[in-house]
């Protein structure tokens, strides 16, 4: 097999692996390219074109935007503090359509005194290993559907945890 890793277009050391990569696309194909934050399957097609210098990469990212994010903003959010009845009674999030590109971020409250556990399911919320564990003020962000995707169980009655998605206007 060939050694591939001559020629790499380009130091990037130092300037980061966006920046290096930038650089590299201004130089081969003399284009004023800026960097700046990209999706992690396109830093790994940068990675591929630049060290390999495949042809063929080099070719499929030229379509590649990497002046900033392609996701519009959203024209609205929705939100929501969601408390428990019973104890290791899971709630469901209400049918909150998230639009493609945007998150259901869920955040459990500071003063909580457990963890919380998050998972796809009633049933699967109310244990350890079929749910991902929520520790007081920690939050995620979770790429679904609908926000009635998402159970979450507490055995504490008096912790809560909050949501917010993006959405369109009016939803």
């Amino acid at each position: 097999m060939a050694d591939k890793s001559q020629n790499t277009g380009g130091a990037v050391v130092g300037a980061g692996i966006v920046g290096g990569a930038a650089g590299y696309l201004a130089s081969q194909f003399g284009k004023q390219v800026q960097a700046a934050p990209v999706d992690f399957k396109d830093i790994i097609a940068l990675l591929n074109a630049i060290v390999l210098h495949n042809e063929e990469a080099i070719a499929a990212i030229k379509a590649i935007s990497i002046t900033g994010n392609t996701t519009p903003n959203a024209e609205s959010f929705n939100c929501g503090t969601v408390g428990f009845q019973f104890i290791a009674t899971p709630v469901n999030l209400p049918a909150y359509t998230v639009p493609d590109g945007m998150e259901l971020t869920i955040i459990a409250d500071t003063a909580n005194i457990e963890t919380l556990q998050v998972s796809s399911s009633s049933a699967r919320s109310k244990q350890t290993a079929t749910s991902f564990p929520l520790a007081p003020g920690a939050g995620m962000a979770l790429k679904v559907k609908s926000a009635d995707a998402v159970w979450v169980s507490a055995n504490v009655v008096t912790d809560t945890f909050h949501w917010i998605v993006e959405g369109k206007k009016n939803v």
